[in-house]
């Protein structure tokens, strides 16, 4: 029984659906993938901020982009070398880096340790939002904005969480989503 193998387009191989077509489209655009041309883009990450690329260290399969914030602290990303040269990511580079909520890890007060991951942002309870099972809780970024994460209400409960209260938001650098302008 013969076969005939049909070529996969970069979405394909990449094991784009159609709807991340869609929300990629500017980032995927000259790479065999049919989209309209002006793709506004609708993210599902609650946490977008925005930074200067300060350094990009390259290693054998991924590379280390720190970009710094407005409000001057700083931010680890891991993406592949090839992300990298795809985005064309280069140091001094407007760009926007995207952490999921769940992937956001809350300590309260200054626990005087220091964490494998690489991100630690300091701030403090804006707002907490009940669940019936999670809570969403923002906190206001020392420098400015705002950082959110999704805990459960036992979380919450057992560091007796509440608005006013300093805390660190922690997330790893491989949590970390970039975006640039295409």
């Amino acid at each position: 029984m013969s076969r005939t193998r049909r070529r996969r387009s970069w979405c394909e191989r990449r094991n784009y659906s159609p709807v991340d077509i869609k929300a990629y489209g500017d980032i995927l655009k000259g790479e065999n993938a049919n989209f309209e041309e002006d793709v506004t883009m609708n993210i599902s990450a609650r946490n977008l901020l925005a930074g200067k690329v300060t350094t990009v260290r390259k290693g054998a399969i991924n590379a280390e982009v720190d970009l710094s914030l407005d409000s001057g602290e700083t931010i680890a990303a891991v993406i592949t070398n090839a992300s990298l040269e795809e985005m064309g990511i280069k140091e001094g580079m407007e760009t926007f880096a995207l952490v999921k909520a769940p992937l956001v890890i809350i300590t309260k007060g200054n626990t005087g340790l220091k964490f494998s991951a690489r991100n630690v942002l300091l701030g403090t309870v804006k707002k907490i939002e009940q669940g019936s099972v999670n809570a969403e809780i923002s906190i206001q970024l020392q420098g400015s904005g705002i950082i959110t994460s999704i805990i459960t209400k036992g979380s919450v409960a057992a560091m007796a969480l509440q608005e006013g209260d300093q805390v660190s938001a922690i997330f790893k650098a491989s949590s970390v989503i970039l975006a640039v302008k295409a």
